[in-house]
């Protein structure tokens, strides 16, 4: 009884130590309304889809795996000096796994793709638009914005450090999201599996967005 005991204990402290993240949850809310219009006078930039790169990193017990996904296209407006509006698109058939050998990557890949998780077939592209943003400094913000994966939207406020040099726009954030709040699970909540919870619930992000003057 005293091993039994002890083993549910180990598993409990096992995965209260999952929930562990490197980066702050984003702030989470119902989809919000996007503003239609923007100033004449803005200026627009165009993502550059080669310079840019979305990392992610996901946790389960004994395993962190990261990778990256592609950002396919997107548009950032820009009036004296700072993010007024954008949206960009995430690619999701693009997403690689990294952490391990090449065929663990590939079999990862391909479960996260799967209607398991992104269910990629379906829903190849996630979409991110902003709604506001906060100026904080000259180079920084809180950016809000309408994250669309899969069949939900949800609202998130992120961080966002930038730049604007030559002609180029380049933007800086790291974050992480709830997974479940879109869907992302093995089985709708009620009835989870239990290896679901051995997986952490939070996925960090660490975006790079570089966008160039049209």
């Amino acid at each position: 009884m005293k091993k039994v005991i002890l083993s549910m204990a180990l598993i409990a402290t096992m995965i209260t130590a999952c929930k562990n993240n490197n980066e702050k949850e984003a702030n989470t809310s119902e989809a919000k309304e996007v503003a239609a219009t923007y100033s004449n006078s803005a200026e627009k930039f165009s993502v550059n889809n080669t310079e840019s790169s979305l990392k992610w990193t996901a946790y389960k017990i004994g395993a962190t795996h990261f990778g990256h996904v592609g950002i396919a296209s997107g548009n950032m407006m820009v009036k004296e000096g700072k993010i007024e509006s954008g949206e960009f698109t995430i690619d999701l058939s693009t997403l690689s796994a990294e952490d391990s050998e090449k065929e663990y990557n590939e079999k990862l890949s391909g479960h996260l793709k799967s209607p398991d998780f992104f269910d990629v077939e379906k829903h190849k592209n996630a979409i991110f638009t902003i709604t506001s943003v906060n100026t904080i400094a000259a180079d920084s913000a809180i950016v809000s914005g309408n994250l669309n994966i899969k069949d939900s939207t949800n609202n998130i406020e992120i961080p966002v450090k930038y730049t604007i040099e030559n002609g180029k726009l380049k933007a800086a954030s790291k974050f992480s999201i709830d997974r479940s709040k879109w869907g992302l699970t093995y089985q709708p909540a009620e009835k989870i599996k239990l290896k679901d919870k051995f997986i952490k619930d939070n996925i960090d992000f660490e975006l790079n967005l570089t966008a160039d003057k049209k």
